[in-house]
């Protein structure tokens, strides 16, 4: 649920050690930005070059603000003669550049450089100064907009936050936030978007692929796909952006994928061949020269740890360590133009091409599928595999396909997508699937951690009061428009009570059915009894219901207080008998065997009010599996623990005062729905919270309940979500700071 999910988990910190646990802590070094200026001149001239170098290049940059860096880069090829520079900034360096490259007397320079150091006639000295090492300056925090929301799909755009429209490449980080690269590059926690741009450090404002490695350290292939123009592969260790290109040994600037493998060398994919850094330096891959400088698309490494290269044109290489195996579609693969490769849980590659479908190899053979077998298009960019085993295909112009090894399924902009070209696919630590469209922004699909059913399903109504599992497995929901039973494939209504507000098992079996304005009603399997206020209830109106151990029925009513049934009479309680209120809306029984209608309980003889708590009414209420006692109101949520009481409010992280229900799953997590903003999850330190926006069917939230199979069930006045709980912990992070107040309950 991070999105709760990455919504803000909320800690409160003593002023002493702030600056110590501040996360992420950004970089507020004084160290410059280094800029790297790169002449390209014969190996046996470079040291004569040095010298024309120190005698005309270095005054001139002085003159235009550059200082000359005693720090060295790192060894490059033999023809490179490159030097650092000094400047205030990555926004000062490129101000001084564009008026330096227009600068006559630099010009002229590299002019009479190319004719003395072997340039084409009349070409000058090939030259290139960029941005190599900069402290990262602070993104643009951009709160996350609303999104689009088409059922289980949510999209952001360019008017959520998103820095622009193209997505090329997603990747979620060790401490779970996203990243979206494409033209721009953005961190999402789930609140805000953080947006990185050339002036904080990127050699680019296109990203076309990320890889986070063992150290946390992210990389990002920089430039713009359709004009193929890379700038190299950018790191960056959450303080400084350090950019490598071919004057450091890349094989080519354009970078398309990238991989680590299981010795933590980095490879990358790029429109000149494969290149490999050990982390001290880049070596051109293989070194014989058998991929050439063929266009590389995609990387993996396989179980067995051998390395497949997908060449664009070329079909794919497997390197086994000591020699190439090439396939091509003389082999059987569909397509020789392969996109990108991935393998799944067991062991067959999957290729991607550009216009053959995809094709599936076991070690032995190839199969293919194509639109002829449901795919919704040959032209597939990327693929991923998600949590069930099912395996999803991008492709371009036609949205996405889903294969469960059966049939294949659809998704375009009909079913929520944002657009129908599909770069890049995620899923992540939650099982949720994010799926990076060109020029539409990106889209994430809930279906995996959330299902829906409405009266489309067959639900009997929208506006769901109730939910009950009961013995036998089978769940029932009580709606405004009847009872519906599911069985798990699929929905029945029952025939007679509507309005129904609340459902009891009782210990013979019996189901008793709570309604608006027709008393309640007691099923058996096959008869339904009614009972009203002319066999006794004190009013027609039965919103609580609670079935004793000692074999009562206990009704609680809008108005007329609460009734006992012995089986054969009611026996009434009011306010005049002690009761907190005549209006009960929940009720328990807890494990002592007393009744608790509000916060004063009955204890088989009379009401004894409780001295630590204050004498109300609730909306809702729970014993913990501790013993605690959990009490639903509309000014937050109140602990008692047999001795005193806590209340958690929206200062402790609630995402509103307002309980209507109150859930504890079997991992000992509170869960309190609210009446018009979704769902608040707390672990016993910090909240999370759930709402439409990241994937409940309503936010006005009526019933939590946790079925026996751990899922989590939530009715809501826009039908049921059914919620498969992560079982990740969620990621903590300090997003604000306030002195001297407790969050959550004291100890």
């Amino acid at each position: 649920m991070r999105r709760a999910t990455r919504r803000a988990c909320y800690l409160t910190i003593g002023l002493g050690i702030l600056y110590l646990l501040s996360s992420p802590i950004q970089a507020q070094s004084e160290e410059p930005t280094l800029a790297r200026l790169s002449f390209w001149v014969p190996p046996e001239r470079v040291e004569e070059f040095a010298a024309t170098y120190a005698e005309k290049v270095v005054p001139l940059l002085q003159q235009r603000g550059f200082k000359p860096s005693t720090r060295t880069v790192q060894p490059t090829a033999d023809s490179l003669f490159s030097r650092l520079f000094e400047t205030e900034s990555p926004s000062a360096f490129y101000d001084t550049n564009r008026t330096f490259w227009a600068d006559p007397t630099w010009n002229e320079l590299l002019q009479h450089l190319g004719a003395e150091f072997g340039a084409d006639e009349g070409e000058r000295l090939r030259t290139h100064f960029h941005i190599y090492q900069t402290p990262a300056r602070p993104g643009k925090i951009v709160p996350a907009g609303s999104g689009f929301r088409q059922g289980l799909w949510l999209g952001f755009s360019a008017r959520d936050g998103l820095p622009g429209s193209d997505i090329w490449a997603i990747l979620e980080d060790r401490k779970g936030d996203l990243w979206f690269g494409g033209n721009g590059l953005s961190r999402f926690d789930g609140q805000v978007f953080e947006v990185f741009t050339m002036a904080d450090g990127l050699p680019s404002q296109g990203i076309l692929s990320m890889l986070e490695d063992r150290e946390g350290n992210l990389w990002f292939g920089a430039g713009q796909s359709f004009s193929r123009h890379g700038v190299g592969v950018c790191r960056y260790d959450g303080q400084t952006f350090t950019t490598f290109t071919i004057e450091d040994g890349l094989v080519d600037n354009m970078v398309v994928d990238m991989l680590e493998d299981r010795n933590g060398n980095l490879w990358f994919a790029t429109d000149g061949g494969v290149s490999r850094y050990d982390g001290r330096k880049f070596s051109s891959f293989p070194m014989d020269g058998a991929l050439g400088a063929e266009k590389i698309a995609a990387i993996l490494e396989d179980h067995r740890g051998d390395l497949w290269f997908g060449i664009l044109g070329k079909g794919v290489s497997r390197y086994d360590g000591q020699q190439f195996d090439n396939f091509t579609t003389a082999d059987g693969l569909a397509s020789d133009q392969v996109c990108e490769i991935m393998e799944d849980r067991d062991g067959n590659l999957w290729f991607a091409t550009d216009g053959g479908g995809v094709s599936r190899y076991d070690g032995r053979h190839f199969d293919s599928f194509t639109t002829e077998d449901g795919l919704v298009s040959d032209a597939v960019s990327d693929i991923l595999e998600d949590r069930d085993g099912n395996l999803w295909f991008a492709t371009w112009g036609e949205g996405l396909s889903r294969y469960d090894g059966r049939r294949f399924d659809s998704f375009t902009t009909e079913d929520g997508l944002l657009g129908n070209s599909v770069r890049a696919l995620l899923e992540d630590r939650e099982g949720q699937v994010w799926i990076g469209i060109f020029g539409g922004g990106v889209n994430r699909y809930s279906g995996a951690q959330f299902t829906h059913f409405t009266p489309d399903d067959g639900l009997a109504d929208e506006h769901v009061m109730y939910v009950l599992e009961d013995r036998e497995g089978i769940f029932w929901f009580g709606t405004w428009q009847g009872t519906s039973k599911f069985d798990g494939r699929r929905f029945e209504t029952l025939p007679g009570p509507k309005g129904v507000w609340h459902i009891e098992q009782d210990q013979e079996g019996n189901l008793w059915f709570g309604t608006r304005n027709g008393g309640v009603f007691r099923y058996d399997g096959n008869e339904i009894e009614q009972f009203t206020t002319a066999d006794g209830l004190p009013d027609d109106m039965v919103i609580s219901i609670v079935a004793a151990r000692d074999g009562h029925m206990w009704f609680g009513t809008w108005g007329g207080g609460i009734s006992r049934y012995d089986g054969e009479t009611f026996t009434t309680f009011t306010t005049e008998d002690g009761l907190a209120d005549n209006y009960v809306y929940s009720m328990m029984e807890d494990r002592q065997g007393k009744l608790w209608p509000g916060t004063v309980p009955y204890n088989g003889e009379g009401f004894a009010a409780v001295e630590a708590l204050k004498k109300t009414n609730t909306t809702s209420n729970l014993e913990d599996r501790e013993g605690n006692l959990w009490f639903g109101t509309g000014q937050g949520a109140i602990r008692y623990d047999g001795r005193r009481a806590t209340t958690l409010t929206m200062a402790n992280g609630l995402a509103s005062n307002y309980i209507i229900s109150i859930e504890q799953d079997r991992d000992g997590n509170m869960w309190f729905g609210h009446y018009g903003d979704g769902v608040s999850r707390y672990d016993g330190l910090v909240f999370q919270h759930l709402s439409r926006k990241d994937g409940l069917v309503s936010d006005v939230v009526q019933e939590i309940r946790q079925g026996r199979d751990g899922m989590i069930w939530i009715a809501t006045e826009g039908g049921i979500t059914r919620y498969h709980p992560s079982r990740t912990p969620p990621q903590v992070r300090l997003t604000g700071m306030t002195a001297d107040r407790r969050y959550g309950p004291e100890p």
